[in-house]
């Protein structure tokens, strides 16, 4: 009977500290946007949190209960020791670690240099900063992109520099491929790509777990609004590159009469990589139907490949007479491989508008622009590249400034796509909102027979937050986590 007794009372114990949805983590002062915090790590008991501190040179790392959504500890970690210059780049979870990476310009030298300090999971810093990569520059604000790929296995990782600007003809892509386990420099190579001047620069990079880069044309995945208003004309090219055997091999993967208008890639559950997206007819920024290549791992050949165009069905609200079977303006957002070997694209109208506001008094104009995040198209395709079915998910927001709080965090349990993004209670899905307050987290799910389940997540004004997509926890894994944020700090949301 004791026994019995003392199980129930555990039980009990157990379901009354797990986290229950809605419930909102500790919330942490700081005034911050949602480009500079972000859920690091996550495993079955705790998560973890970065915070970019810019104007301390330093990050706020906090660890989570998961159980119950409590603050742990939060610990700063300061890099201004490295230079007076020091900038953050990107902090990733490998294994049991953290890397750390900044980066600073040295003027006498003309270097950008790259700098990866190690952090346990207790937030304790390990050894000295290390110069993992460096490229020559003509000062801070011409100085390239900093660049990272960790392979599928979390074992290595790819560091590279993306420039703003086209590269010259012989100018070489700098690489250097680390070890996550020891921080060993396991290859270094400067490839300059074969010239030709209707090739796309490339801006996507993949490495594998045999330490082989993918390179892959096409705009960078952070490029902003300004360079989403027209189609890049030109061939789509990807390369492989084998680092053992020194050999580059490419890939056309052009349409001919068709102009790939947003193109994506990334590796399937076999390791062998899909190249995917969304074609125009009219070369024009719009989508009239999707693209697919499968290729063989290690530099293999075509597994699969297929155009398909899109449907009356889904394309009728955008139809004009002079276009038909088009989507405006859409953008691929995510390629995600379902537990089946399915594709998921997922696609989202991304636009600007100006409006002339004129003071009649002072005469004076003023012009506003809004950043329009609409509808998402949702493409189940087999590994083909066949449809089995297209779902648009209506939607409009906008925001006055360039950030992705009108957008959207994704999930999938293997089989179905849940969306979650701000919206007005009372309003026609379609209809444009404003992101601001007053607002609600819709949450939609498409199910694997491509059907919508709409309904409100969360009320944001109970508890004076709204989401910020990009906060919002990338990993598949059932709890997902949300990110908030308002004026005084940010906090994270429990969502089952």
């Amino acid at each position: 009977m004791k026994s019995l007794l003392s199980f129930f009372v555990s039980l009990s114990l157990f379901i009354s500290t797990q986290a229950q949805e809605g419930q909102f983590s500790a919330p942490l002062k700081g005034k911050i946007n949602s480009t500079n915090t972000t859920v690091i790590e996550k495993d079955s008991k705790a998560f973890y949190a970065a915070e970019r501190l810019d104007k301390s040179q330093s990050i706020q790392l906090s660890k989570f209960n998961l159980g119950n959504m409590k603050l742990e500890w939060s610990k700063t970690i300061s890099y201004s020791a490295i230079s007076a210059d020091s900038r953050y780049e990107e902090i990733v979870s490998l294994g049991n670690q953290f890397f750390l990476f900044t980066s600073t310009f040295v003027k006498e030298s003309e270097l950008l240099q790259v700098y990866c300090t190690i952090i346990n999971k207790e937030g304790i810093v390990q050894g000295e900063p290390a110069l993992v990569h460096y490229a020559l520059s003509e000062g801070r604000d011409y100085a390239p992109n900093f660049g990272l790929v960790v392979s599928p296995d979390l074992q290595k990782f790819l560091i590279y520099f993306d420039p703003p600007f086209e590269r010259r003809t012989t100018e070489a892509i700098a690489m250097r491929c680390y070890s996550s386990i020891d921080l060993d420099m396991l290859w270094e190579k400067e490839i300059i790509l074969p010239y030709r001047t209707d090739v796309i620069q490339v801006h996507q990079f993949l490495l594998d777990n045999n330490v082989n880069v993918y390179m892959m044309s096409g705009r960078a995945y952070n490029d902003n609004f300004s360079r989403l208003n027209k189609v890049e004309s030109g061939s789509y090219i990807m390369y492989y590159y084998n680092a053992k055997d020194n050999k580059l091999k490419e890939y056309d993967v052009t349409l001919k009469e068709k102009q790939i208008s947003s193109v994506g890639f990334r590796f399937d559950n076999e390791l062998n990589i899909i190249v995917a997206g969304y074609y125009s007819l009219s070369y024009k920024l719009n989508a009239s139907g999707t693209f697919f290549y499968n290729f063989g791992a290690k530099g293999g050949g075509v597994i699969a490949a297929s155009f398909m165009p899109l449907k009356d069905e889904v394309t009728y609200k955008y139809v004009t007479d002079k276009e038909r079977d088009i989507i405006p303006d859409l953008h691929l957002k995510e390629i995600n491989v379902l537990s089946n070997g399915n594709v998921l694209l997922i696609g989202e109208q991304q636009y600007t508008t100006e409006s002339v506001q004129q003071d009649l008094i002072t005469n004076s104009s003023r012009v506003e622009t809004r950043y329009h995040y609409a509808d998402l198209l949702v493409s189940k395709l087999e590994p083909s590249g066949k449809h089995i079915s297209n779902t648009i998910l209506a939607k409009h927001q906008y925001c006055l400034e360039k950030n992705d709080d009108c957008s959207f965090a994704f999930f999938t349990d293997g089989s179905s796509a849940l969306f979650f993004y701000n919206d007005a209670a009372d309003k026609a899905a379609d209809e444009p909102w404003l992101c601001g307050s007053k607002s609600v987290t819709a949450k939609a799910i498409i199910s694997e027979n491509g059907n919508i389940i709409r309904d409100t997540a969360f009320d944001n004004k109970e508890k004076s937050y709204q989401l910020r997509p990009a906060m919002t926890s990338r990993f598949i894994t059932i709890p997902y986590l949300l990110g908030y944020c308002n004026a005084d700090g940010y906090s994270f949301c429990i969502s089952k």
